[in-house]
């Protein structure tokens, strides 16, 4: 633990002080991996935010390079997976400004798919925990959940769909989405396709 501890300041360190984009976003790649090969030590995780901290990850959701935020989201999805105490942990830290982070990079402009990609699957991970942390996933959030998920690209598609069934499994979230425009629309078209699909199986 102490040697990774050591690893995460030295990587903090370089990324800091160095402004070669290599060297730059190669830290950050590091940073990730370390976090990755902590994915289920809740303890672990917490320790290593206070070096790195939740302000440094925030400002790498909104880096100019796209590669950087792609690596800033995966981080994100490491700290809230597991259970509803990871995600408990990274809202009591920046839960209003990493929505609202994520509902700008879901915008109809943004045609990157790596990042609209990740940033769909950190709500993925919201969508798994509580009643009250799904609730955090609201209608902006649905709307253009609805929006993307007619889209071109197979895993936008299917992190979309995972979303809304792990948000329908709440009974009165369930009742919201049903009065959403589009919802129903969507759902009978997952249903339909399914079947679909199945007809051509056979």
């Amino acid at each position: 633990n102490t040697e990774i501890v050591e690893c995460v300041n030295r990587l903090m360190k370089i990324f800091k002080t160095t402004t070669h984009k290599k060297i730059r976003l190669n830290a950050v790649f590091a940073l990730k991996n370390v976090l990755y090969s902590l994915n289920s030590n809740f303890e672990m995780k917490k320790s290593l935010m206070k070096k790195i901290t939740y302000e440094t990850l925030l400002s790498l959701l909104d880096d100019s390079d796209k590669v950087i935020q792609v690596q800033a989201l995966l981080m994100f999805r490491v700290l809230l997976f597991k259970s509803s105490e990871d995600i408990d942990e990274v809202f009591s830290h920046c839960k209003e400004q990493l929505m609202t982070s994520l509902l700008c990079k879901l915008n109809e402009g943004n045609i990157n798919s790596d990042v609209v990609v990740h940033s769909l699957y950190v709500l993925s991970n919201v969508s798994s925990g509580n009643s009250k942390q799904k609730a955090t996933i609201g209608k902006d959030f649905v709307d253009r959940i609805i929006r993307f998920a007619y889209a071109k690209n197979a895993n936008v598609r299917l992190v979309c769909v995972t979303i809304l069934n792990n948000l329908m499994t709440d009974n009165e979230i369930q009742k919201t989405l049903v009065e959403v425009d589009g919802f129903v629309q969507l759902l009978e078209k997952i249903v339909f396709e399914g079947k679909d699909e199945g007809s051509k199986g056979k």
